[in-house]
């Protein structure tokens, strides 16, 4: 997750490799590795984390229920960036998956109709 997110952050924002480590306060080649899937160490984690606007505990429960592929990440991405409160629903989403009440394909299914109502737009509310 970690490493879509990097990737994500960096194309939105157009910046490159260089540019993004240095606003994390990183070497590029730290994010060239993170962004490869290297692991990296805790200060790096929370520095990197923190540039992402996430928590690193997320971070690292993701990565630990096996939700680290990269488009599941960067959508989820996309769609909170889209709609902020999607985020705490994500989160619990992946919180279910750790505790195995919910499979990946059960959180891509409801990316993919948060995705799907996002495109319809939001209904319009009547005074």
């Amino acid at each position: 997750m970690l490493a879509a997110l990097v990737k994500y952050k960096l194309e939105k924002d157009h910046l490159t490799i260089r540019d993004g480590a240095r606003s994390v306060g990183v070497s590029h080649t730290t994010l060239a590795r993170i962004i490869n899937g290297s692991p990296v160490d805790i200060d790096t984690l929370v520095r990197v984390c923190n540039w992402l606007g996430i928590e690193p505990a997320d971070a690292l429960n993701s990565e630990a229920v096996g939700i680290s592929g990269s488009k599941l990440a960067a959508s989820i991405a996309i769609l909170v960036e889209k709609e902020p409160a999607l985020a705490s629903m994500f989160r619990e989403a992946l919180e279910d998956v750790e505790k195995g009440n919910l499979s990946p394909q059960d959180v891509q299914e409801i990316i993919q109709y948060a995705a799907y109502r996002l495109r319809q737009g939001k209904p319009k509310t009547t005074a």
